[in-house]
């Protein structure tokens, strides 16, 4: 993996948020993302903050406030397609 620049990061959020059917919205500000994602049952937006190491692609931390898998999923796709 060469240096990735936060623009290549932020279409990289983006296309990975297009590709999960219960990602609401997801943005990226310099190499941390945001996701807001529907709840398991579909009533709630749950929203998620995620960092990303800048030189290994690996997401370092995870804040959500609700025990959810889906925050875990889509660091690993993230992750996935910057190893590509």
């Amino acid at each position: 993996m060469g240096r990735l620049t936060e623009s290549e990061f932020a279409a990289i959020v983006d296309d990975v948020a297009g590709s999960m059917r219960r990602v609401e919205s997801a943005s990226a500000s310099g190499f941390t993302a945001s996701i807001r994602f529907a709840s398991n049952s579909g009533k709630q937006s749950v929203r998620a903050t995620l960092s990303f190491d800048d030189e290994t692609g690996r997401c370092t931390t995870i804040y959500c406030p609700y025990h959810a898998n889906l925050p875990h999923f889509f660091a690993d796709k993230v992750e996935s397609r910057i190893q590509d």
